[in-house]
């Protein structure tokens, strides 16, 4: 299970931040980390000496590797590509506005270069020191063949000291010797490292890499990069040793002095990065027990509040005449400050009287009655979704999942089945475009469909829900057709898009937490109540926006007309003080009142027949697989209105 550290420790001893990283020497005040990747059989130890000879400016966050120290009963690593893309994905979520650089010793080094390389613009470190390690490109060639477990502990100069201690020995070759062998499934890919200023170091007395080894990495560096001899071996930083503290300490003392920040500024809670990662929960409860209030500037919205707390969010959410909808519902809504295009004339973006004229003409096809009744259809979409799994071999779990949603808001909505898959493509657009701009044009896109679907059912009435809104009247006057497509898209796109990233979502963590998944899957735990976890869990609706209609206070801070106010539901639903234990899995939490589906007047139109879906996608899974294994690294979306998965690569094994 991941460790959580809610708050920084102000103290010397080192703390875990995560099951990745180690802080060995905490320097809250630090304006540079350096996170240090350990050599072949290595582990956090090796960077103790080194965290306490920097200076204080500089903070160690040591790589805590699968396989030893604290991570002893996890299997070793086995593919080089693999373990790049876990640590690069582990790092992430510590990079964002952050002066930073990467130490790497041997295999540390490699690993450190092809780490760079996959981090995205905008969180690249300074500077990469690999240290007693060859070029990549020279790599695989140069790595002899004949060199084993117990060569590389001798060139280290280790098994003089490992030798008193045959126990500790053998383990250490052992984890030498799989580190070896994932060292030999590295294969290099030409390509520009990005803008990274590159000190390569060895040690004078280093039998495997000498300076000739050290200028070959100008080859990869996007120029000749500085080179440093120091005294020491082939390990530098060691238990023993601190190692090259005066390149490194040069290298941290080039960092610009940071701006100054804004005391009651938060991150970017809008970059999906920080909500990625599995110290999301420290991040949210370090910012929570600052100010569960907080301000944040949002690209392309500005300044806004931002609640982090439950009974915050409880206190927006549920007082609709004071932090109103109708300035928009979402960040990234209302471009420029214009007003919203659906401002006033749909379901979510309108309160009081107002709000009830959409939602009262829509509610009884979602009621409990009419969720019960679609049963039969529900079983027949998973069963086929879980068939074409069991049958495909490797799958992508999103695109299984996603035709079972798709198909229920389709047919709710009576559209055609030949024009299902455009639907499909453009409700992704409007709510999992990466800019506002790409929002707003798969938004009038999928608006232009459904004004003619709007009036054909105008013309042609029906009993359905599209037949149904089309001609609804108020004061003895139908609904203007404006308003009908505004609110057919509300229901379309958060229908489909809720269950999709919340069953993905909802996969992905049982597959982090197989003592969960067993208990579902063996009936030990109720399916309504994991459902339940699920939504509260994964949050996938990451957000809602509110604006003040009035001044007024909250959290003790003073909120004035017409500032944006943002309860971040995933926030809210792992708050501490209103759910016990909010950093775990618990498929049977009772009493879970989480705000997964929000709370108010604007609590989801759909609920029941959300949750009725995930039931029956969860249920059939159960009742035809024995088994759903990881079958590749998942990849995030990069939507703070749908926060999911575009890929969950899993193999479904058939009961």
């Amino acid at each position: 299970m991941t460790t959580h550290i809610r708050t920084p420790q102000r103290t010397d001893r080192p703390h875990v931040v995560d099951d990745w990283f180690m802080v060995l020497r905490p320097r809250p005040g630090a304006r540079t980390r350096l996170f240090c990747f350990p050599h072949a059989g290595g582990d956090v130890s090796a960077f103790a000496p080194l965290a306490g000879a920097l200076p204080r400016d500089t903070e160690v966050w040591a790589l805590r590797l699968p396989g030893r120290g604290a991570r002893l009963h996890e299997p070793l690593p086995t593919d080089f590509d693999t373990l790049v893309a876990q640590v690069t994905a582990a790092l992430l979520p510590h990079t964002a506005g952050v002066d930073f650089g990467i130490y790497g010793q041997s295999f540390g080094g490699l690993l450190a270069y092809e780490v760079a390389r996959a981090l995205p613009a905008g969180h690249l470190p300074r500077f990469l020191v690999p240290a007693s390690v060859k070029a990549p490109q020279v790599w695989a060639e140069q790595l002899p063949e004949r060199l084993d477990a117990a060569g590389l502990l001798a060139a280290t100069g280790f098994d003089t000291v490992l030798g008193q201690d045959p126990e500790l020995a053998a383990m250490t070759l052992e984890v030498i010797g799989a580190d070896l062998e994932l060292c030999r499934t590295y294969r290099h890919r030409p390509g520009p490292l990005p803008a990274v200023a590159v000190l390569a170091v060895a040690g004078t007395g280093d039998p495997l890499v000498d300076a000739e080894d050290l200028a070959a990495w100008a080859e990869v560096a996007g120029g000749t990069p500085a080179v440093a001899l120091v005294e020491g071996g082939h390990v530098l930083a060691s238990p023993a040793t601190a190692g090259p503290v005066e390149p490194l300490r040069a290298l941290a003392a080039a960092a610009p002095a940071p701006a100054p920040a804004a005391p009651a500024t938060s991150p970017d809670l809008s970059d999906t990065l920080f909500w990625q990662g599995p110290d999301v929960a420290a991040r949210v409860d370090a910012l929570r027990s600052a100010s569960p209030v907080c301000r944040t500037v949002v690209p392309g919205d500005g300044p806004v509040w931002s609640v982090l707390s439950y009974e915050l969010a409880m206190q927006v959410l549920g007082d609709g005449a004071t932090f109103s909808s109708t300035g928009g519902s979402l960040l990234g809504s209302s471009p420029g400050g214009a007003a919203p295009a659906g401002a006033g004339r749909m379901m979510a973006m309108c309160d009081g009287p107002a709000h009830r004229t959409f939602r009262h003409p829509v509610a009884p096809f979602f009621n409990t009655r009419s969720t019960a009744g679609y049963a039969p259809r529900l079983a027949q979409l998973t069963e086929d979704a879980v068939r074409r799994g069991l049958d495909g071999g490797e799958v992508n779990f999103v695109d299984l999942i996603s035709p079972v949603p798709v198909a229920v808001m389709c047919d709710l909505l009576d559209i055609p089945v030949a024009d299902r898959g455009r639907v499909v493509a453009l409700s992704d657009a409007a709510f999992l475009g990466t800019t506002a701009h790409e929002r707003q044009a798969g938004h009038q896109e999928l608006i232009r469909y459904l004004f003619g679907h709007a009036v054909r059912h105008r013309a042609r009435p029906g009993g359905g829900l599209a037949g149904t809104l089309a001609t609804h009247t108020v004061d003895g006057a139908r609904l203007p057709l404006e308003e009908v497509v505004l609110n057919l898209d509300n229901i379309l796109v958060g229908g489909v898009q809720t269950v999709r990233h919340t069953a993905a979502m909802g996969m992905l963590a049982l597959l982090r937490h197989p003592d969960q998944f067993a208990a579902l899957w063996d009936g030990t735990v109720e399916m309504d109540d994991a459902v339940d976890e699920l939504l509260r869990w994964t949050s996938s609706g990451l957000h809602v926006l509110r604006t003040a209609a009035c001044d007024t206070e909250l959290g003790g801070i003073r909120v004035r007309t017409g500032e944006k106010v943002v309860v971040w539901t995933w926030a809210a639903n792992h708050d501490p003080e209103r759910f016990d234990r909010p950093e775990e899995l618990l498929l049977d939490r009772s009493p879970n009142r989480h705000l997964g589906l929000g709370f108010g007047p604007h609590y989801c139109v759909g609920a029941a027949l959300a949750k009725a879906e995930l039931s029956a996608i969860f249920t059939t899974l159960r009742a035809r697989a024995r088994a759903i294994e990881p079958a590749g690294t998942p990849r995030h979306n990069t939507s703070i209105i749908n926060f999911g998965l575009d890929d969950l690569p899993v193999r479904l094994v058939a009961r």
